[in-house]
Formats: C-alpha cells, structure tokens, sequence
C-alpha cells in the first residue's frame, strides 16, 4: 500500500513538468513556472535550464535592474582601481626592499640628502651678505642725492639719483627677495625628506615584519587594501548603503628608491 502510495506521488510530480520543458523559475508568489522558451513570468527572474530527464543544464541571473546595474559598475571601478593602488605599492615596496638591507642605511642616505641640502643653503646665504652689501651700498649713494637735493637753494636744479643707480637697487632688493624665498623652499624640503625617510622607513620595517608586499595602508597604518584589491574592513555592500572609500596618497620615494626603479 506504501509502495503503491509512492509510486502514485512520484507520477503526480512527474506530470506537474512538461515533457519537453527545458527552462525553469519560481515568481514572486512562489509559483514554478516552465517551458521549452523561456516563460514570459520568467523574463525578471533567476532562470535554471534543465535537460529533458529533469538534470539542471546552467542557471541564467536575472535580469538586473537600473539601480542593480549602475551598483555592479561603481564596484567594478573601485575593484580597478584598488588593483591599480595595489601595483603601484608593489613596485614601491619592491624598491624598498631592494634599496635598503637595514635600518642603518636609511640613516646614512637620508643624510647624503640632507647634506646637499644643507651645501645649498650655504651657498645661498653666502649670495644674501654679498647682496646685502650691495644693498646698502645702493642705499647710501641714495641717501647723498636726497640730503643733497634737501640742501639745494631754490635757484638751483637738485641733482636726482641716476636712472641706473634706481634699477641697481630695486635689482639687488628684488635679488634679496628670491634668496628668502629660495632659502625658505630649501628648509621645506629638508623636511619632506625627512619625512619621507621616516615613511619609508616605517614601512619597510612593516614589510620585514611581514606585510604582504602591495598592501595598501591607511593615513592611521592600517590595512585599506589587501594585494588582491579587497577593502577593508569587509563590511556587506548593497546598492543603498555602499559607503564611499577614501584612497590613501601615496608617498613619493626617496631618492635612493627612486634610483632603484629607474634600474628595473
């Protein structure tokens, strides 16, 4: 009685299927729908195509909408450009470690830097006393044509300052002035270098403790991108809710990193 029970609820399920149906989907109502085409309740819908004997063939997604659509693209930029972050820190910290064998040697470049640096600013402050003389050369010869056309009676032509005099002080002053500037640029990339030694430094350190090379880190250290393009921390994205990621600037190299690129 068993038996024959089970036979009667497999031929029952058995016919629910067309005999040739060949694609499958459930609508919104739960409601399984099929046909040798595609059924019109199936047109927005995960659609599984199955062979005659009822095997499952391949699915097809269903159709995505505008919003669905405009989500995947978005994420496919981000993931391109995350694989490009991850390269261009690769060729970075393959640099690094081919640049530099140990603490010591950041020290010692970093002062070769910093040295030239330094021989520049000499130089230029050598080039402002030069000026300043100048300067206050140019000045006093000024200060004699004005007392000497304050002391002039009014029945004779005060002696004005020549023209050539004029333009030597207001070159020799303007001179001075890029000096500043000059000298001012110089200190602001002393410290730059510094800090990029200290960056690099810390990296590499980083890398001999063993970050994964290509890791791309935050502004705080931690990890933004793993070498295969994933965001952290990996939080559930949905088209609604898909917080935007900030990219981390990279860091310019060193000089010395720079030298070991340009070799590869």
């Amino acid at each position: 009685m068993k038996l024959s029970n089970l036979c009667l609820l497999t031929l029952g399920l058995a016919s629910a299927i067309p005999a040739h149906a060949v694609f499958r989907c459930v609508d919104d109502k739960g409601v399984t729908h099929y046909g040798d085409t595609m059924p019109p309740q199936c047109a927005k819908k995960e659609v599984s195509e199955i062979s005659s004997g009822g095997a499952l063939v391949r699915k097809i997604d269903a159709q995505l909408t505008p919003e669905q659509i405009k989500f995947r693209e978005a994420e496919k930029t981000k993931r391109t450009e995350n694989l490009r972050l991850v390269a261009e820190q690769k060729q970075r910290d393959l640099a690094l470690l081919g640049t530099y064998g140990s603490e010591r040697e950041f020290t010692s470049s970093r002062g070769r830097d910093i040295a030239q640096l330094d021989g520049r600013i000499k130089t230029l402050q050598n080039r402002t006393i030069e000026i300043d003389a100048s300067i206050q050369k140019h000045t006093a010869e000024m200060e004699f044509y004005k007392a000497g056309q304050s002391k002039s009676a009014k029945s004779v032509k005060p002696r004005e300052a020549p023209q050539q005099l004029i333009n030597d002080l207001a070159r020799a002053n303007n001179d001075r002035a890029a000096l500043d500037t000059e000298i001012a640029q110089t200190d602001a990339e002393k410290k730059t270098i510094g800090d990029r030694y200290d960056e690099e430094k810390a990296r590499w350190k980083r890398l001999k403790e063993g970050l994964a090379v290509g890791t791309v880190l935050d502004a705080e250290g931690n990890i933004s991108v793993t070498p295969n393009g994933e965001r952290r921390p990996a939080t559930p994205l949905t088209p609604a809710t898909a917080p935007a990621h900030a990219s981390s600037p990279a860091t310019a190299p060193t000089a010395a990193a720079v030298k070991a690129l340009t070799k590869k």
